[in-house]
């Protein structure tokens, strides 16, 4: 609550969520007006983002942009939409602590198979890369595609779907996340298949 300096009869009052302002209005009516709103309500859901239960009281509308692909979800309250941006951005630095073990899990038999070998770790470089032949004979079990160096122009979820479409390869896939790059860095995608033959 503010009240101006120079004028005692008149006080500014902020809320933090749309519906007061509404309440605010039936009660007063003429004895009030709406300023200019301030704070920010909405949060853009791109790709395969999931509104969870929990939010969907708190929601007044979702707009579609077709233009970015994405959709523009308008919460009533801005501390509830301060809230659903803080879950996004853990939950995507979850994902790419997950990325990793994704795409360097050697299965259970590939491991029995080579136990006369030195052990293998995450980084060693013949795990990141993929083995027509392994693939083709069952030995590697992997499911999951990283592909690597993707442009802008195709380092979309929706985008990749598409061109996976055209090319009849979309009925394999399970699961698509694309990161897109940042500044002059190339993006990168991962591709999950229901199974190795399908990857």
């Amino acid at each position: 609550i503010e009240v101006p300096s120079d004028s005692g009869s008149v006080a500014m009052v902020s809320f933090y969520d749309v519906r007061a302002v509404d309440r605010v209005l039936e009660v007063l009516g003429d004895r009030c007006m709406v300023a200019p709103e301030f704070g920010n309500r909405v949060v853009v859901f791109q790709g395969e983002e999931q509104l969870q239960e929990w939010m969907l009281p708190d929601i007044e509308t979702v707009q579609y942009d077709s233009h970015n692909a994405a959709y523009c979800v308008f919460f009533f309250d801005t501390r509830v939409a301060e809230h659903v941006v803080g879950e996004l951005r853990s939950r995507h630095v979850q994902q790419s602590q997950q990325q990793q073990e994704l795409l360097y899990h050697v299965s259970h038999d590939e491991a029995s198979a080579d136990i006369t070998q030195a052990p293998r770790y995450r980084n060693d470089l013949r795990l990141s890369q993929v083995n027509w032949g392994d693939l083709a004979s069952g030995r590697d079990k992997r499911t999951t595609l990283q592909l690597r160096c993707l442009p802008a122009q195709i380092c979309d979820e929706m985008e990749l779907a598409n061109i996976l479409e055209r090319v009849r390869l979309l009925h394999y896939v399970n699961c698509i996340r694309a990161f897109p790059g940042t500044g002059k860095r190339l993006g990168s995608a991962l591709i999950d298949a229901g199974d190795a033959a399908g990857a």
